[in-house]
């Protein structure tokens, strides 16, 4: 739990460093990981039932938001690709 607490200060580290904040969807990585971090809080202070669900909760939701980020990231990579070279198709 302590390296996946670590991973996820430096992931929000990282996405702060870089500006990671001028679209609603680049705050949904920020906001699952202020949650999940405060809910690991929680847990270390009173561990229980109910914050080892909303924990369980919380990872189903940062796969979710991966695959959706994976999505985002290559549509944005696209439509800069298709700006540099508009005869670009498929």
């Amino acid at each position: 739990m302590v390296i996946l607490i670590l991973g996820m200060l430096g992931s929000t580290a990282e996405l702060i460093l870089l500006k990671h904040t001028e679209d609603f969807r680049q705050w949904i990585p920020l906001t699952l990981l202020a949650a999940a971090l405060s809910v690991f809080g929680w847990h270390v202070v009173n561990a229980s039932p109910a914050n080892l669900r909303l924990i369980h909760w919380l990872m189903i939701a940062f796969i979710a938001s991966g695959v959706a980020g994976v999505y985002f990231h290559f549509q944005g990579s696209a439509e800069f690709k298709l700006e540099g070279n508009p005869s670009l198709r498929g």
